[in-house]
Formats: C-alpha cells, sequence, structure tokens
C-alpha cells in the first residue's frame, strides 16, 4: 500500500498491485466508474485495439465525509483519476478529453498530480466562421508533471493526461462543473492535435494530421503557470479548499 495523504488532503491508500483506493479515514465518493476503451476509441489513433478493456478509473466527487457540506454549499466537485502505465497500441495510456462546455471564470479547472508523472495536454480550437469546415488550434501546450505539481486548466480549454512512465498516474481535479466528453468535434478530428507515443523504445511526440493548421507545442512547467494564479505548492488543493472555498469558488465558479 502507497499513503496517498500528503499529496492528495484525504487518509487514502493506494493498492499498487490492482492501483484501487482504500480510505483510511470517513471517506465517501459518489461514483466509480471504470473507463472502457470502447468509450475513448474516437480519440485512439488505432480505433482497432481490443485491450486493455479498462482503461482508468475516477472516483467522482470523493470527500471526508465533514466536508460534505462545503462542496455543495460552494457547488464545487473534487475527483481522483488514477492511469495506469501502458500502452494502447503505439499510444501511452491517456484520459478522456475533458472539454468544458460552457464560459466559467479565469481557469476551468485545478488539477493536482498525487502520485506518479505523466503529461497534462490543454488545447484551445479557433473559432469557426460560417463557412469553415476545418478545425484549426490557436493554442495547445504540454505541461510535464510529477507528484506534487499542479496545473490549473485556462478557461475554454480541452484537456487530457498522459501516462508515459511506468508508475501509475494519479490526478486530483477540484472544478465546478464536470468536463464534458463531447466528442462530435475530437471524433471527427481523431482526438487532440498531438500524440504521445512509444516508437524503438522512446517516446516521441507525433502531429495529428486530421487538424489543418496546429501550432507548434509549447512546454509550460507547472510551477511557472501556477504563480499567475497565485496558487501555492505547500498544501493539496483539496485541503487548501477546505480552508478557504470563497477563493476557490471565485477562481472557478
Amino acid at each position: 500500500m502507497i499513503n496517498l495523504q500528503d499529496f492528495s488532503g484525504l487518509p487514502l491508500l493506494l493498492n499498487n498491485q490492482d492501483n484501487s483506493l482504500h480510505p483510511a479515514g470517513e471517506i465517501s465518493f459518489e461514483k466509480l466508474e471504470r473507463i472502457r476503451l470502447d468509450t475513448i476509441r474516437p480519440v485512439l489513433l488505432n480505433k482497432t485495439l481490443k485491450y486493455p478493456l479498462n482503461v482508468y478509473t475516477e472516483y467522482s466527487d470523493i470527500y471526508l465525509n465533514k466536508d460534505k457540506s462545503i462542496f455543495a454549499k460552494n457547488k464545487l466537485h473534487y475527483s481522483i483519476i488514477i492511469l495506469p502505465p501502458g500502452l494502447l497500441g503505439i499510444e501511452y495510456n491517456k484520459t478522456h478529453i475533458f472539454s468544458p462546455d460552457k464560459d466559467q471564470n479565469d481557469i476551468t479547472a485545478i488539477v493536482d498530480i498525487i502520485h506518479g508523472k505523466g503529461t497534462v495536454i490543454v488545447q484551445q480550437l479557433k473559432e469557426k466562421g460560417e463557412l469553415d469546415f476545418e478545425t484549426d488550434v490557436s493554442f495547445v501546450a504540454a505541461f510535464k508533471v510529477k507528484k506534487g505539481d499542479r496545473v490549473p486548466i485556462p478557461q475554454k480549454y480541452m484537456y487530457t493526461f498522459i501516462n508515459s512512465s511506468s508508475l501509475p498516474l494519479i490526478v486530483g481535479r477540484l472544478y465546478e462543473d464536470d468536463g464534458k466528453i463531447d466528442y462530435r468535434t475530437m471524433k471527427k478530428e481523431h482526438g487532440m492535435s498531438y500524440y504521445f507515443i512509444r516508437k524503438n523504445a522512446r517516446q516521441e511526440i507525433v502531429r495529428n494530421p486530421h487538424y489543418k493548421d496546429v501550432p507548434r507545442l509549447k512546454r509550460i512547467k507547472a510551477e511557472d503557470y501556477c504563480k499567475k494564479f497565485r496558487l501555492t505548492a505547500a498544501q493539496p488543493i483539496y485541503t487548501q479548499f477546505i480552508y478557504n472555498p470563497d477563493r476557490f469558488k471565485k477562481l472557478l465558479v
């Protein structure tokens, strides 16, 4: 068992044999969802894959029982994603593409890296005119993250998590509205504008050819981006929210 409390703010243990969470205190969660391969097939490079059947696990609305009313009052949610190491064909394991469907404040979500290391990809599409049929990307960036890092997700940006390491990537998310998994655009374009693949025992990043116009992939340090929103690394986001819910409500709602 791996103790996750220091970086999650919750008394949780990870069973590293089956990548499951085990509460070490009075914790509740509303839903446990095992995300199946079929549900993310529209954004895969190889759409004929048959394995693994389950790609990752998400514990939605997870909290200490005594904190339930704070989340309800402020209309915020906290979830934990466990993305195991491995490959989806030649692609590294990845999650759904979270795509907020409404305007919010400066940021859509705040991501905490609880365990492991990986990459957070954020992408913004250009708005289409009446005669525009192609999908163009106005901005795309990669945050290389490790345990203890956090990434604020900008407003109107879709995002996904990639695990190219040999350890489980465990991510906490604080958000106002669960990112809608809307594949109307992503199905046509076959996912985000870049794929992270394993080739000749090395990681490579390749452009998705289904997009007409894609800017160069920017690499941004998570700690630099956090400074913009004055987010401290001293405590997990869960703990910071419980201590000062008004501040995070202003950021996210």
